[in-house]
């Protein structure tokens, strides 16, 4: 999660969106007076070494005299709902702010959600097939819809998509103008997933998982459009 004063912007940090490039181009224009969340200690050194501007003021008791008398109260974390932001950030700063996420395809976020967990430092999901994977985080496809609801209160004012992502991010006004180059030039987490799962309907089938598709169309859209 970031919010960037200068640019007076909020990012709410979805998952397997090219969420932590986004984050990591969008701390360049950031300085003490933001709110910037600590990501990955490998993504950290990326930051760090590009000289963009790192963890500052996402902790209550460390927060800069820059955003005192701003209503700010409570700690700030990576992939924080956009209604704990709210109730931290305060009325003031969440209207009038331009706020900015990303959302991706139920079926493709799914299967790249189990390669990153599968390949990733949880031994939990090492040795689990698909199916034995699907059958305990199906579910998932809600998460991002918690973070940034599409309607509600809470939703964002501009919704990127991950298919269209660097085209979306080039029709921002209110990103300054050499940030889809920034944003291209990172690739924070990369892609875990083999060439053979890159067509997510394929995969399902060749899996035999294809009774999961409608029950993961049918979350994601009741999430999609849950005002919660």
């Amino acid at each position: 999660m970031i919010f960037c004063k200068n640019l007076n912007i909020i990012f709410f940090k979805t998952k397997k969106v090219g969420g932590t490039s986004f984050e990591i181009a969008l701390s360049k224009y950031c300085d003490e007076s933001d709110i910037v969340t600590p990501i990955s200690p490998e993504d950290e050194l990326t930051r760090r070494n590009l000289e963009y501007k790192g963890p500052v003021n996402h902790l209550d008791v460390t927060r800069s005299r820059h955003l005192v008398g701003f209503g700010v109260t409570g700690d700030f974390y990576n992939h924080m709902t956009a209604a704990e932001i709210y109730q931290n950030i305060g009325h003031k700063i969440f209207s009038k702010s331009t706020k900015i996420s990303i959302h991706r395809e139920p079926l493709d976020f799914i299967v790249s959600l189990y390669w990153f967990q599968k390949t990733g430092h949880n031994r939990k999901f090492k040795d689990l097939s698909f199916r034995e994977w699907l059958k305990i985080q199906y579910h998932t496809v809600e998460d991002n819809y918690k973070i940034s609801p599409i309607s509600g209160p809470y939703s964002p004012d501009i919704v990127l998509t991950y298919e269209n992502l660097i085209p979306d991010i080039k029709k921002v006004k209110e990103l300054p103008k050499d940030f889809s180059e920034t944003f291209s030039s990172l690739n924070a987490k990369g892609n875990r997933r083999p060439s053979n799962a890159r067509e997510p309907i394929k995969f399902f089938q060749e899996n035999d998982c294809e009774d999961y598709i409608p029950k993961i169309m049918k979350l994601g859209h009741s999430a999609k459009f849950s005002n919660t």
